[in-house]
């Protein structure tokens, strides 16, 4: 909730101490937990540590009471719901215009700076390469997202002139993909660049 953050502070007129009422997150900051949620939420490898325990990640052992459902874990599932809780956070119109208003009074990370922070972390370390499967949700739920929002009544115009200058990167980092001398990939990620 840094990102597009603005902190409140209600002190009254001619209080000692007293600042003003609104401050926006610091640029310092915002653009420092952008880089947290890179490393960890975003990134290639940001769930490897755990896949020495995706194999053991069963339910409690109390019979066969997992009727109507499979027993296996949803390994794609719950990473896809981590990512998804954050993008909610930083897609929120809320957020977006929060991030806009803000600059009116002191902030400095702009809607299109922070969208296109997160496509660069969504996408840029694929470009050229293999695609693994966690990745290729996350790309899918986040491009699927930005579609809704150049078609959501609820967005205001700066965010969704971000969004399609983002949309457009994207495109074109998906058309880059094939560059000649490039190394082949799979079919996997052929197939998941042209979805």
């Amino acid at each position: 909730r840094y990102i597009g953050g603005v902190y409140v502070n209600r002190g009254f007129i001619g209080q000692v101490g007293s600042i003003q009422p609104y401050t926006p997150v610091s640029l310092a900051d915002q653009k420092k937990a952008m880089s947290i949620l890179s490393k960890n939420i975003f990134a290639a490898d940001a769930f490897d540590a755990a896949q020495s325990l995706y194999p053991y990640l069963q339910m409690q052992r109390r019979g066969f009471n997992f009727f109507g459902n499979t027993e296996d874990p949803k390994i794609h599932s719950r990473i896809l719901s981590i990512q998804s809780g954050v993008l909610s956070q930083l897609l929120n119109s809320n957020t977006l215009r929060r991030l806009t208003d803000s600059r009116q009074y002191g902030n400095k990370y702009s809607v299109t700076d922070m969208i296109g922070d997160l496509t660069n972390a969504i996408f840029k370390d694929d470009q050229g390469a293999n695609v693994i499967t966690i990745r290729q949700n996350l790309q899918a739920a986040y491009v699927t997202r930005l579609i809704d929002l150049m078609n959501s009544g609820s967005g205001d115009y700066v965010s969704k002139a971000a969004v399609y200058q983002s949309l457009k990167s994207i495109n074109g980092m998906m058309g880059g993909a094939a560059v000649v001398g490039a190394a082949p990939v799979n079919k996997e990620t052929t197939a998941h660049r042209h979805y």
